[in-house]
């Protein structure tokens, strides 16, 4: 009776392990899966991904662009995780937008009114807009602060 209980111990030890690895296997599966939907929108406000996509000029159309104001010409640091993304706007409407956590960067072209931006990547030929708002920081110790909100994300710079 001994030796059946002992088996019977040990066969229900083994079971509780492969349970308890098949869980951490499925939640690691599961954390994997969110992290990559996050980054599925490769635009200025959101989490992208690694894109490596290059689209034939000759079957795209011709993207729109204006003249940025000078107010928002630079180099802008911020998005959803704030210090992680880099966003560059020219004066001669275009932009590039980088993450070198993420291993990412996208650049084209970008439009603006007075409360949109559109941006246009000429890697993917993607056009995403996004509600902008432009504020500056009181003077804080001699310096001032330019904020630029992309769709509730905000983006930084010396102003």
């Amino acid at each position: 009776m001994t030796d059946n209980t002992s088996l019977s111990r040990r066969s229900s030890q083994r079971r509780a392990r492969s349970a308890g690895r098949a869980i951490q296997l499925a939640l690691l599966i599961l954390v994997a899966a969110l992290a990559l939907s996050a980054c599925t929108d490769p635009t200025p406000g959101t989490e992208p991904t690694n894109t490596t996509q290059t689209v034939d000029p000759t079957k795209t159309k011709t993207a729109s662009r204006t003249a940025i104001p000078d107010e928002l010409v630079g180099e802008w640091n911020g998005g959803p995780d704030p210090g992680e993304f880099w966003l560059t706007l020219t004066n001669d409407g275009r932009y590039q937008l980088s993450n070198a956590r993420y291993g990412y960067s996208d650049s084209g072209v970008v439009a603006l009114d007075q409360s949109s931006m559109k941006f246009t990547s000429e890697i993917t030929g993607r056009e995403q807009t996004r509600r902008w708002t432009l504020q500056t920081s009181p003077d804080l110790y001699g310096s001032k602060f330019s904020i630029l909100s992309l769709d509730g994300y905000s983006y930084v710079k010396e102003a």
